[in-house]
């Protein structure tokens, strides 16, 4: 299971967001931000990379491997855009099949994730699914 975020937010712009070559789908910006804030906690984060739905980085801690990936579309007049980022642990096929090493609900990365987002004013009605 994934755990997804969403929010709004006028924070991220436009104008500083490296074209997706994929698909036109917004989400780096968000991405570095959330990397510059888990790498503050302590958490190993790599560079954002362009994907058919958004873009993605991955996240790396205690030897364990995950996946965030962030999107959204930009709002045509300039306002707050809807933005989700999503958190998928990475496990190996015998871990899927035998339900095993599977992301927790209380896990660090999707809590300080949750932090980060709920503690900045620059964002708005902040929801957490944490069985998405």
């Amino acid at each position: 299971m994934a755990h997804l975020f969403t929010f709004d937010s006028g924070r991220f712009l436009e104008a500083d967001e490296r074209p997706n070559p994929i698909n036109p789908i917004a989400g780096e910006g968000v991405l570095k931000w959330l990397s510059a804030q888990l790498a503050d906690r302590g958490f190993e984060t790599g560079a954002p990379d362009a994907e058919d739905w958004g873009w993605y980085t991955h996240v790396v801690t205690d030897g364990r491997t995950y996946l965030l990936g962030a999107s959204g579309e930009w709002e045509p007049n300039g306002g707050r855009t809807e933005w989700a980022v999503q958190l998928e642990l990475s496990r190996s096929l015998w871990e899927k099949l035998s339900s095993s090493n599977e992301l927790a609900v209380d896990d660090a990365i999707s809590s300080a994730i949750e932090g980060a987002l709920r503690g900045n004013a620059e964002f708005a009605n902040v929801v957490v699914d944490r069985d998405a």
